[in-house]
């Protein structure tokens, strides 16, 4: 049996694992080009100040859990080893990382 490490993925999950993370980048893109001219009134900071914003952050963050989940479950289940598998792992998991910060960040503020 040979051990190979491949860049693209063989299995379902792994190639469902990179389709996410795509959706989750182009999702943040698109979200940080709309963001750049939009003027929000200054005592209105809040997370959802801006809904349409804040539902297309949502979602990215929805498809890098899946995808980090996807890419778990290949790597796992399928022993997937390519390396795009194992960076949709690795930016889901500061995806996951950064979110809950930011949750933790909005509980916590008092001002």
């Amino acid at each position: 049996m040979q051990n190979s490490f491949n860049i693209l993925p063989k299995t379902k999950l792994g190639k469902y694992a990179v389709v996410f993370i795509i959706v989750a980048i182009v999702l943040v893109a698109t979200i940080n080009v709309l963001s750049i001219n939009i003027d929000i009134p200054t005592d209105d900071t809040g997370f959802f100040s801006n809904m349409p914003l804040a539902v297309m952050t949502l979602g990215a963050f929805s498809y890098a859990v899946i995808s980090t989940i996807t890419g778990l479950a290949a790597v796992i289940k399928n022993k997937e080893q390519a390396a795009l598998v194992y960076l949709c792992i690795l930016i889901g998991a500061l995806a996951i990382y950064f979110g809950i910060a930011q949750i933790v960040g909005e509980i916590t503020d008092s001002h």
